[in-house]
């Protein structure tokens, strides 16, 4: 998978979001159905398929650390790993429009909680059929924490350009932004259309890579 197909996919699974699953020529939908979910499950493919030195990616999967009276819990949408160590953490958001107050503060306090936590044991419930096997993981000392924007739109340009400016400032988090100028939703505009208009970030889909490469070696 290249970033071209991961971004067509995008496109496609917005595409289907506005049909009802269930189809029948009484039912139609005003607002579309969430993809965050799927889209976090597109990434970790293109990641597995992109880096095979990843040894696993858990999936909307939380992490907690310390005994019940103060225990922490992370709930990262991605885990990345190599054997016996957690090299990545990914969140990864559509567009910052409903979150364009909240996200710049977010990545403050996820860098804090970084440069607090790496080289920690966590502790993780695994999904293994129908059960959950418990499984310790360090937090590599050098992990990051990768906040991923699908698109730059839904949010005034000033307003994104301040919080990628905020973001580069960080050592323990990173952002990156994966297309441009054209949102894969737009409206009135076929997938063919919106690929020649949208803006592919390959400098963003590459520095994933690297990040999480150079923190599995």
């Amino acid at each position: 998978m290249n970033p071209e197909d991961f971004v067509a996919a995008v496109i496609a699974k917005y595409r289907r979001s506005r049909i009802p699953v269930h189809r029948h020529k009484k039912l139609s939908r005003g607002e579309s159905r969430s993809i965050a979910s799927e889209t976090e499950d597109l990434l970790a493919y293109y990641l597995v398929t992109r880096v095979p030195s990843i040894d696993r990616i858990f999936i909307n999967q939380p992490m907690t650390i310390g005994r019940k009276s103060v225990r922490e819990r992370l709930k990262p949408d991605l885990v990345i790993c190599k054997p016996s160590e957690v090299c990545a953490l990914v969140d990864v958001k559509m567009d910052l429009g409903y979150q364009r107050d909240d996200f710049g503060p977010s990545l403050r306090k996820k860098n804090r909680l970084m440069t607090r936590l790496r080289g920690q044991k966590f502790r993780l419930l695994a999904r293994k059929g129908n059960g959950r096997d418990p499984i310790t993981l360090r937090l590599s000392p050098r992990a990051k924490y990768l906040s991923v924007v699908i698109s730059d739109r839904n949010i005034a340009p000033a307003h994104f350009n301040e919080i990628e400016k905020s973001a580069a400032s960080l050592g323990a988090t990173a952002l990156y932004v994966l297309t441009r100028d054209c949102h894969p939703n737009e409206y009135g505009f076929s997938k063919k259309q919106i690929m020649k208009k949208i803006e592919i970030c390959h400098n963003a889909f590459r520095g994933i890579e690297r990040e999480i490469r150079q923190a599995i070696a």
